[in-house]
């Protein structure tokens, strides 16, 4: 009746999830599927604690608004091992944030957004963002079972999240191989592409940003970076800053000795940056196309 209610209450768009809901999504996902039962007590990790499972790893989690997560393995009767992580990152938008920090290959058709590779299933939906993994095996029908678990996990997750804002500024038509980041903070930037030693674009869990990879003609990516910063002046500030770091200035595309073609543009509280473009006219077309955008 609980579930009855909010989705009357809710209907045709995402809700906001109480700390009593999450519960209910961990106890919901089934302790037995098909085959593969739990194999130990299930473990839980908040943000203090979470280093303990994923030691050097934990950072990525953490620069997002984590709450919590859930750590269940189940087993078969041959003894193999699934390992399942379900972390509760706050919100849609950062679920969908850390899914895509490392998404790399197509969609597997679990949750809102997934991919599988060689054992490991990663998706996102609604806030939560899972990782099923198949421990130690290279059994090629490995992804039978990984993805039913998936499917099993996602059925729990009775509700769809909304995905970051930012994406409706990105033209209808993308490059085929292009890939989508969207993160908060500097170290984030940092894992995908090096820009400054120092935070010069005062990056943090404040501000929201897009990275956009585009394939290119060369073996260098070309990127568009798109911040949105609590205030106006916060994006004008770090535009002064980046400005003065390529030794350039806002009228033209300049060629930076690592960063290649760029060039950045501040429009209200949005920073957008051209950077490793194949040339000037492209580093003019790649914000002018997502000003575009922006403006419908």
């Amino acid at each position: 009746m609980l579930w009855i209610c909010l989705l009357l209450f809710n209907i045709g768009q995402p809700f906001a999830i109480t700390n009593q809901e999450i519960d209910m999504v961990f106890q919901n996902i089934p302790k037995q599927i098909d085959q593969w039962t739990l194999r130990s007590k299930d473990e839980i990790f908040d943000r203090k604690t979470i280093f303990k499972h994923i030691n050097g790893g934990a950072e990525l989690y953490l620069a997002y608004d984590f709450q919590k997560a859930l750590v269940r393995r189940y087993t078969d009767n041959t003894g193999m091992e699934i390992l399942v992580d379900v972390y509760d990152m706050g919100s849609a938008q950062d679920a969908y944030g850390v899914f895509s920090s490392e998404y790399d290959r197509g969609d597997a058709g679990v949750g809102q957004g997934s991919e599988y590779a060689d054992g490991l299933l990663r998706f996102w939906k609604n806030r939560y963002f899972v990782s099923v993994y198949a421990m130690g095996n290279d059994d090629k029908n490995i992804s039978i079972p990984v993805k039913k678990i998936g499917h099993a996990i996602a059925a729990a997750i009775r509700s769809k999240g909304k995905k970051p804002d930012m994406l409706r500024w990105l033209p209808a038509t993308l490059p085929p191989k292009m890939k989508v980041r969207f993160f908060h903070t500097d170290l984030l930037l940092q894992k995908h592409l090096y820009i400054a030693d120092e935070n010069i674009l005062d990056l943090s869990i404040k501000t929201d940003c897009l990275l956009l990879e585009l394939p290119s003609n060369t073996d260098q990516l070309s990127h568009i970076l798109l911040i949105q910063y609590p205030k106006k002046h916060d994006a004008d500030e770090a535009l002064k800053r980046f400005i003065n770091h390529i030794d350039g200035d806002t009228s033209s595309p300049v060629r930076h000795e690592t960063l290649g073609w760029t060039w950045a543009q501040a429009n209200q509280k949005v920073l957008t940056i051209a950077l490793n473009a194949p040339g000037k006219q492209q580093a003019i077309d790649m914000l002018t196309k997502i000003a575009a955008t922006r403006r419908k």
